[in-house]
């Protein structure tokens, strides 16, 4: 007889795109809002106008498409993430862990697309 176990032949990180829901409180953030959030965080921490808008395009890119960059730029997209993901920031969070291969990408998913925008009272 067999030992009950089935080989596992996706690799690890394609095993992890298998997720059916999101952790508790976390929607992904739609990709013009994601731009829009990641652009002033980018000038937050000191990028000027045009350094902000080439990280902010590829960090669009890796959350939508799954585009992958030299170590260097996804560290500096990371380090633009920072802030945000220790405030627990909704759209800071999506991202860094889109980036960290532990989410898949927007453009493919089925995982609910929630704005940041909050109705105003």
């Amino acid at each position: 007889g067999g030992g009950g176990r089935r080989p596992s032949r996706a690799e690890p990180e394609e095993a992890s795109m298998l997720i059916e829901a999101l952790p508790e409180g976390l929607s992904y953030v739609p990709e013009r809002e994601m731009y829009a959030l990641f652009n002033v965080a980018a000038q937050q921490v000191g990028h000027d106008e045009q350094s902000a808008a080439v990280l902010t395009r590829c960090a669009v890119n890796m959350y939508s498409l799954g585009c992958a960059y030299h170590p260097s730029v996804v560290q500096r997209v990371l380090g633009v993430l920072e802030p945000g993901v220790v405030a627990k920031e909704r759209w800071a969070v999506i991202l860094s862990m889109v980036i960290n291969r532990e989410l898949p990408k927007l453009r493919g998913t089925c995982l609910p697309i929630t704005s940041t925008a909050v109705p105003s009272a």
